[in-house]
């Protein structure tokens, strides 16, 4: 069962801009932005996109997707909470189209897009059914979506689950730090996805690359890629959806 509808806090909204601010600044001091635009390039195809296509990229980070987008003749939209994430877009896409908007409400008109990416923002709503709703709203009929998130099934987290604390203490597990976050299970993404009005095309393996990162971050990215490459797309750590929207 989707979760209940519930409020957006302020504390909520200031733990999304902190915890995006850090992001941003990791990405920039690791050097590790280019590895993200590499895998995203593949975007374009996997979405089956055209050129001249408008899409919206929700909670686009410092950009990734808008740069590998360059060049494909789509016209990316940005849209992100944090404002340190869109200055460091700014200094590599300087003439991308950029806002600064909550995701639970958004600043466009319905139907505009022919695409959309969610790539690791959806599950950090407060509202996720609210979030979605806005962003399949904006959608035009039989649009694409690419939606990415961590997957509650994940199987390290039942292996780990004793000893949990102990590798949140070391890097290589982090929780979102927010009052009432929780990842969302297989069968609960795809229940989101119906009340959107969309259909589910297939679901697909993570654009998230994997050897970057100080030695938390790389051993727990070797355990997730493992995991990627030999069981079942069910239990993987981020998994990726392809959706479309239905015809009004």
């Amino acid at each position: 069962m989707v979760e209940p509808e519930v409020e957006v806090s302020e504390d909520w909204l200031v733990a999304a801009k902190r915890f995006y601010h850090r992001e941003a600044v990791e990405k920039k001091s690791g050097g590790i932005r280019s590895q993200f635009v590499q895998n995203y390039r593949a975007l374009a195809k996997r979405m089956e996109l055209q050129g001249e296509s408008k899409l919206l990229d929700a909670g686009c980070g410092c950009g990734e997707v808008i740069e590998a987008m360059q060049g494909s003749g789509i016209t990316v939209v940005g849209v992100d909470i944090s404002i340190t994430s869109l200055q460091e877009t700014r200094k590599s896409c300087p003439n991308s189209l950029l806002v600064c908007a909550d995701l639970h409400q958004l600043p466009f008109r319905d139907g505009i897009f022919q695409g959309l990416t969610a790539i690791s923002s959806l599950e950090f709503c407060r509202n996720r059914n609210r979030s979605w709703q806005e962003m399949v709203r904006t959608l035009a009929p039989k649009a694409r979506a690419y939606v990415e998130g961590r997957n509650g099934d994940f199987i390290f987290y039942r292996l780990v689950a004793p000893i949990r604390a102990i590798l949140e203490g070391w890097g290589m597990l982090a929780s979102y730090p927010a009052e009432g976050f929780r990842d969302m299970k297989l069968f609960e993404w795809e229940e989101l996805f119906k009340k959107g009005q969309v259909k589910l095309k297939k679901r697909m393996d993570s654009l998230w690359p994997w050897n970057y990162g100080g030695f938390g971050t790389r051993a727990k990215n070797i355990l997730i890629h493992i995991c990627k490459t030999f069981l079942s797309r069910k239990h993987h750590y981020l998994i990726g959806y392809l959706l479309e929207k239905n015809i009004d």
